[in-house]
């Protein structure tokens, strides 16, 4: 249910605003097969691995439980937008915004979000954006009632690999993330450039209780390193080897990230080797993306681009360009390089620590043979870039790049038809 109106207006123009509610309900039954659920007994039998005995999960990967789960919420919330000048000097536009929002969560109790926001234009083409939030993620069903998953893998513990089994599970103790979320930005479309937009925004997020899981080998790191909570998900045998570890999802204490980006496009007015053309490049810099663990260590994982996916810069450019029926887009793909984990250090616990910057060039071709017919050619890595290596996944699944950031099959063709009736 929601309600829109124009209550008053102001010299400037109407104030809009807007207020509302809402219930849900949301539910989760998941079955799962008997051998799944069964205990491993290879009792007497020799070569077993002794980290899988009297462990529940028949199969070699993806041993799913049944689980079975619900919430239900409520929720009011109120908006308004008000124009506050029009046309005067260094006033020509300025409008406030504002919103509010109570939560209340059955599985975790009430919560309340805000935003308030400014738009500024001191002159024409020049304006000036920022917010400033509280803003909240509640945790979703399989987060807060999933059943374990097992998988086999390994970790590496005094230098040695020690195969394991890693465990997954949902945590029906976890509250929602709240973030405080601050940004602020210029966009100048200059009256001397036609067609040209470049727009800067920095944003900082800082996220309380962030709802995550932890790898195996870093719940095994953080542990050693001081975090004494993330120890109990860590199962050893009567040698003192590591046999299991769970990585439920947990409510971790920080995740801080911030950074700019930047968007520029022009669109020429006239006429382009004969046809129509635009513009357009996007960059990221992600200064930090720091990840706080309670009575553990603070990890800053900004440009690691092998065990996470989190580059420096990274950029797209990309030219479009339309003669009649002809039509062609390029497009140039970029990820700086990076760190393959922040965590380790040369030569000491890795000989090699860098992981290389990349390009991809895409390109499309297209003509309209006849009106809504459309026939399309399209060639991704046009290049065939191989990626660059970063190993991941465990002794079982392994592959030996990340295919988070990079691209894992090579030169790709697509043609196709479009038709219009």
């Amino acid at each position: 249910l929601s309600l829109r109106a124009h209550p008053f207006p102001t010299w400037a123009g109407p104030a809009s605003i807007a207020a509302g509610g809402r219930y849900r309900r949301v539910a989760l039954d998941q079955v799962a097969d008997d051998i799944a659920q069964s205990i491993n007994d290879a009792t007497g039998i020799r070569g077993f691995p002794a980290a899988y005995q009297n462990q529940p999960g028949g199969w070699l990967l993806t041993n799913v439980f049944p689980v079975k789960g619900k919430y239900d919420l409520w929720e009011v919330f109120a908006e308004a937008a008000v124009p506050l000048a029009r046309d005067l000097p260094f006033l020509h536009k300025l409008d406030v915004n504002g919103a509010i929002r109570y939560t209340d969560y059955s599985t975790s109790g009430g919560v309340t979000t805000w935003k308030a926001g400014v738009v500024w234009e001191p002159v024409a083409g020049v304006r000036l954006r920022g917010t400033a939030s509280r803003d909240i993620r509640a945790p979703n069903v399989p987060e807060l009632f999933a059943g374990i998953v097992q998988n086999t893998g390994s970790v590496i513990e005094n230098g040695v690999t020690v195969p394991i089994v890693q465990a997954a599970r949902g945590n029906p103790l976890l509250q929602p993330e709240k973030a405080d979320t601050y940004t602020a930005g210029i966009v100048l479309s200059p009256a001397f450039a036609p067609g040209l937009t470049l727009s800067v925004d920095y944003y900082s997020i800082d996220i309380a209780g962030i709802i995550s899981s932890l790898t195996p080998q870093l719940t095994l790191n953080q542990c050693l390193a001081g975090a004494t909570a993330l120890c109990a998900n860590i199962t050893r045998n009567a040698a003192g080897q590591i046999t299991r570890i769970e990585s439920p999802t947990l409510n971790l204490n920080r995740l801080a990230t911030s950074g700019l980006d930047i968007e520029l496009s022009y669109r020429p007015r006239g006429e382009v080797l004969g046809g129509s053309a635009d513009l357009r490049f996007i960059a990221s810099y992600l200064d930090k993306q720091r990840q706080d663990i309670s009575n553990g260590p603070s990890i800053d994982r900004a440009g690691e681009v092998g065990l996470s996916a989190n580059p420096r810069w990274s950029a797209t450019a990309s030219a479009n360009w339309k003669s009649g029926p002809v039509a062609l887009f390029v497009q140039e793909r970029f990820i700086a390089a990076g760190t393959y984990d922040v965590t380790r250090v040369e030569p000491r616990t890795i000989e090699n620590n860098r992981v290389k910057s990349v390009f991809y060039t895409d390109l499309t071709a297209a003509v309209e043979l006849k009106q809504g017919f459309r026939f399309f050619l399209t060639v991704n890595n046009l290049f065939d870039r191989d990626p660059p290596l970063a190993p991941n996944g465990t002794l079982f699944t392994f592959i030996p790049t990340n295919p988070l950031l990079y691209d894992v099959i090579g030169r790709q063709f697509t043609a196709g038809v479009n038709l219009k009736f």
